[in-house]
């Protein structure tokens, strides 16, 4: 206990607390640790990660990317790199489910690593891509060849004596679904977020088959009319623009404006129905033309 006060504990321990909040009957969960705990400052893998049964999968949590000790790092405000890693991998008839659960720790090990060794953040609805092609299992066959990140939805973020720590969950997708993400990249945290909700599920599922992209007339076009219908708006409220003189009027109008007009509108017309492109093109005479045309239908 003495040894426990002297190196404070603080951070761990919280940690643990919260995990057993979420599990209140698992005290001795599996643990995966390193038999010397280093300084924050000197680390270069995580100093532990305990696995705790969710009933149908397993719930990972590291320990180790934030401060689990002494304060070392400036920012008060902040635990080391103010996250820990967690991830949920379903239970399945493994060959060998201690090999399987021993990949994932060596999967968030490998994350871990990046952070220690080039100062990489990992945030909440990013992805992951390395271009892999095989699956993340321990056999390589899996449909998932790597993740998306998400707020886990069980361990809330905690303040320890060293500073906030938050749990950011990683979720295997497979390398359609990232190729996908990545096409979209002008929006990733939208598209992650889109994903995620399509997914249904946080649980790392190794057999869950790739969901259907996003089809151009559901996402581009609902970003396509919103961002049209604000470039309506700036017009009727200029009310000092009445000429059709249109570089007199385009002097209002954001240059993203003409950049989605060429790129993006016209090409996916043929994807949009008959209806929605009218509706479409009436918002762009508004702007084009000065005309206010009833959109009501």
């Amino acid at each position: 206990m003495n040894d426990k006060k002297q190196t404070n504990l603080s951070g761990w321990d919280l940690i643990t607390v919260e995990a057993e909040r979420v599990y209140p009957n698992q005290t001795n969960p599996k643990h995966y640790g390193k038999l010397v705990k280093c300084k924050f400052g000197d680390k270069d893998s995580l100093d532990g990660i305990s696995v705790y049964d969710g009933g149908e999968y397993w719930h990972f949590v590291t320990y180790g990317l934030s401060e689990l000790y002494e304060k070392e790092t400036d920012n008060k405000n902040i635990s080391g790199y103010g996250m820990e890693f967690t991830l949920k991998l379903k239970k399945d008839n493994y060959d060998d489910e201690e090999a399987e659960i021993r990949n994932i720790c060596e999967i968030l090990q490998s994350f871990a690593r990046r952070t220690f060794s080039n100062g990489i953040l990992f945030h909440e609805y990013q992805y992951l891509y390395s271009g892999q092609k095989d699956g993340i299992d321990v056999n390589k066959k899996s449909n998932l060849t790597g993740f998306i990140t998400v707020p886990d939805k069980d361990f809330k973020p905690i303040d320890t004596p060293n500073g906030r720590v938050r749990f950011v969950e990683l979720i295997g997708v497979t390398d359609a679904e990232l190729k996908d993400l990545i096409y979209k990249a002008t929006a990733p945290e939208k598209t992650v977020k889109r994903l995620y909700e399509k997914i249904g599920s946080d649980v790392t599922d190794y057999h869950r088959s790739s969901i259907k992209p996003y089809t151009i007339k559901e996402e581009q076009f609902n970003d396509c009319i919103s961002f049209l219908k604000r470039i309506l708006d700036i017009y009727l409220e200029n009310k000092s623009i009445k000429e059709k003189d249109s570089n007199k009027y385009y002097i209002s109008i954001p240059k993203s404006y003409f950049m989605l007009k060429s790129k993006l509108m016209f090409p996916i017309f043929k994807e949009i129905d008959e209806d929605e492109q009218t509706k479409m093109k009436k918002i762009l005479n508004i702007i084009e033309e000065g005309k206010l045309p009833d959109l009501s239908d």
